[in-house]
């Protein structure tokens, strides 16, 4: 997986999240969208308005398709943010 990844250029084999998902990796998304200035709200692992919010938020910064949900290239993203996930 880490060969794909610098293949691409892009981290591989996370999952898709979007509003609704609850979850240690959102929790996790969550603390580096804050942590850069990035979230304001609560770290607590529940992938709400406020997260999507931020999201859309990267995305239009980054020049990606704005739709709130973390696919392959929001994760590219979130990576160059900062250094969680193999890339």
């Amino acid at each position: 997986m880490v060969w794909k990844s610098l293949r691409t250029k892009a981290p591989v084999g996370k999952p898709i999240l979007r509003r609704g998902v609850k979850s240690e990796l959102v929790a996790m998304v969550q603390e580096v969208l804050k942590d850069n200035g990035l979230y304001g709200g609560l770290v607590d692992g529940d992938f709400g308005l406020g997260t999507e919010n931020a999201i859309k938020n990267v995305q239009r910064t980054r020049k990606l398709t704005v739709d709130g949900i973390i696919g392959n290239q929001t994760w590219k993203a979130l990576c160059d943010i900062a250094n969680f996930c193999e890339c």
